[in-house]
């Protein structure tokens, strides 16, 4: 976990900066068609992955033959739903130009596929995949600060920067996944059999695209100005999010092959610590972080606050899906029923979530837009509270409850000794216009924010400490192992 945590910090960083590049020079209308394809049209590409991810991964983690190049298979068939989405929906839904359409297309193709192998890498070599991710980011990087500054920025430049960097970590991930699986035998067997089984993993996968319709429907009721709001109002919370719950989605197969719930809890809660002070200050100085990304979003600010304190809760519902998949220790069609059982009850916060925020875009359309973020903002929150809710009450076995209670609280005190010391190391001035100035008046506060912060922890938990000092010695030996 240590080495993986590493990796994804690094590469955490490079996404960030070009977060806050692509929010700051793209236009509104292009900033959201390019958060809409890359966050939401993926989500309808990958139908293949979404509905096999499940049995590809379990399959591979316990070297089943055949369940590489059945996933191969499924990655190529979504590399063609994924070109011809992505046109369709950036054509038509996003109204961008003919070319901007053809070139998101074949982002989206290669953005599907690089989604098969992604989940292939981390059954196989889950650390292989975080180096993975940071060259993909190293590359990414690079790419769309040519794109944003060696020419005039367009939508355009930005999905071929994005394709070029694809095309290259699926390279490097083909050959990495080769190496560790060599040769394979026919698809066709091990798809039949994750056909015979799809039934629970269609309703997870119905379940994922229902929510995944939030930005299609916002777009005809409330407009790119909202949408555009949304993604930079989360788009924090969700560089580090996303790199905690990657960096947890080895509990899989760890619980899987070693049934040990209670380490896997503690591993959910160490990194939910390890984030919370983040979440914690940005959500006290909301428009400060708003600054840093595009000082014209700042009506949505109080929305950040709410996405910020948001975070939390997903990190910690990331973390129990892990925990409770891998709890299911049958293969194949043996789980089956549990997973079928496991997914309709999940899907309960989904529906809601869709539900009321159609209802919200509804009765506030042609209100205020600082009114209408914020109400997305809090029924996004409901959706992931109402999941940690089921996953506890449901799902997590028993004897875990009272440990997981214990943990809750200790991460309840943490939070408060985060709002409490964001309060003391508030910034000292009003907010800049100007990115490097808006990122030193972060900076100036901020960092001795953390340190504190991290100081004090470090000091009453030993865990925390632990970690730490594993991770030092890797560090400063060079033993970290892919």
């Amino acid at each position: 976990m240590v080495t993986r945590s590493l990796l994804y910090g690094v590469a955490l960083l490079l996404n960030i900066t070009v977060s806050i590049l692509l929010a700051r020079r793209l236009s509104e209308a292009d900033y959201a068609a390019y958060q809409f394809a890359t966050k939401r049209v993926i989500n309808y590409a990958t139908v293949p992955i979404s509905l096999f991810g499940l049995w590809m991964y379990r399959y591979l983690a316990v070297r089943r033959r055949g369940s590489f190049s059945a996933g191969l298979f499924l990655s190529l068939l979504s590399g063609i739903l994924g070109i011809l989405l992505g046109f369709s929906l950036e054509y038509l839904e996003a109204k961008v130009g003919l070319e901007a359409a053809l070139l998101a297309g074949t982002a989206l193709m290669l953005q599907s596929f690089m989604g098969g192998i992604t989940t292939m890498l981390d059954a196989t070599r889950p650390v292989r995949l975080a180096l993975l991710t940071l060259v993909y980011r190293l590359l990414y990087s690079a790419l769309i600060m040519v794109a944003l500054y060696a020419a005039f920025p367009s939508l355009g430049h930005v999905f071929i920067a994005t394709s070029l960097s694809l095309a290259i970590s699926i390279a490097l991930g083909l050959e990495w996944l080769h190496q560790v699986v060599g040769s394979d035998s026919s698809p066709w067997p091990t798809l039949a059999e994750w056909a015979r089984t799809s039934r629970p993993l269609l309703i997870a996968y119905v379940v994922g695209f229902v929510a995944s319709l939030d930005a299609t429907i916002a777009y005809p009721l409330v407009g790119s100005a909202v949408v555009a709001a949304f993604f930079v109002a989360a788009a924090v919370a969700t560089l580090v999010r996303e790199s905690a719950n990657t960096g947890l989605r080895y509990l899989h197969a760890y619980v899987l092959s070693t049934g040990n719930v209670a380490a896997a809890l503690r591993s959910i809660f160490i990194v939910a610590s390890l984030a919370t002070p983040l979440f914690v200050y940005a959500a006290v100085h909301p428009l400060y972080i708003i600054y840093v990304f595009n000082y014209k979003y700042g009506w949505a600010s109080w929305a950040l606050t709410v996405f910020m304190i948001t975070a939390i809760i997903e990190v910690l519902n990331g973390g129990l899906s892990n925990l409770v998949m891998g709890s299911i220790g049958e293969v194949g069609e043996g789980s089956v029923s549990k997973f079928e059982r496991l997914n309709i009850v999940t899907s309960i916060p989904s529906l809601v979530y869709i539900i009321a925020l159609a209802g919200a875009f509804i009765m506030l359309k042609g209100l205020q837009l600082q009114l209408i973020i914020l109400a997305w903002s809090a029924v996004y929150m409901v959706r992931f509270a109402l999941s940690v809710g089921i996953y506890y009450y449901w799902f997590l076995p028993g004897n875990a409850k009272g440990e997981f209670n214990r943990r809750l609280a200790k991460l309840a005190l943490s939070a408060l000794l985060a709002i409490a010391l964001s309060l003391l190391f508030s910034p000292l001035v009003p907010p800049s216009r100007g990115l490097l100035r808006s990122i030193a008046i972060l900076a100036e506060m901020g960092v001795p924010y953390l340190a504190v912060y991290y100081a004090i922890v470090a000091v009453v938990d030993p865990e925390l400490r632990s970690v730490a000092s594993r991770l030092l010695r890797a560090v400063s030996s060079g033993s970290l192992s892919l």
